[in-house]
């Protein structure tokens, strides 16, 4: 805990935090109440997914505590800590909760915690490097990408046009356009213009 402490500090020395701290999903969950009770509020919440839990109010982790905390302050902006053992259980979280930030402990630093806060001022989701190397390598071998797929999405979102991208790859036009095309059906399963192609790709954390 002090240790999370340390990294929000130093990452934003100008800021004069409040904390409030528990130790497990009970203490989050009568804390939260508290806060509630007295008309306090909850502007970040950072969660560690795995707090003990508290049965009694089926709360088993942190994904229960960043639930309460949405429920309890809906504007409260979500950080939630994990080992990331597990990609579908993290893939859970996302879908669940969608907090504003999402890092693996491995990550965490003063560096993260900077990123994470210039993140969320541009009101974007955070999600460290490990979890979207492993997001990305899921989606690698399921969709069967390779290098040359990665560069075109990666040039796109740069703002290049699909004419000058053979600047940019070493591929002819008509071979990158298919690929786009083929990109386009394996991510958002239709026709659809490049923007769109992008929102998918950046969702699923290939670029």
């Amino acid at each position: 805990m002090q240790g999370y402490i340390s990294a929000f500090t130093t990452s934003m020395p100008e800021a004069n935090f409040c904390y409030e701290t528990a130790l497990n999903c009970k203490e989050a969950y009568e804390q939260v109440l508290s806060l509630k009770s007295k008309n306090n509020y909850i502007d970040i919440a950072l969660v560690d997914m795995s707090l003990p839990g508290y049965p009694e109010k089926e709360i088993y982790s942190g994904l229960e505590v960043g639930l309460l905390v949405k429920k309890q302050f809906p504007a409260a902006k979500i950080i939630i800590a994990t080992a990331f053992t597990n990609v579908s259980t993290t893939k859970t979280v996302l879908e669940k909760l969608h907090p504003e930030a999402l890092l693996c402990k491995s990550d965490i630093g003063k560096s993260s915690f900077i990123d994470v806060f210039k993140s969320l001022n541009k009101g974007h989701t955070y999600i460290s490097n490990s979890i979207q190397q492993v997001f990305r390598q899921e989606w690698t071998k399921k969709l069967k990408l390779d290098v040359y797929d990665f560069e075109i999405l990666h040039y796109i979102n740069k703002g290049i046009t699909t004419n000058e991208l053979p600047k940019y790859i070493n591929l002819s036009l008509s071979t990158i356009e298919k690929r786009k095309a083929s990109l386009k059906i394996l991510l958002v399963g239709k026709k659809c213009s490049d923007d769109e192609l992008i929102e998918k790709a950046k969702k699923q954390h290939l670029i």
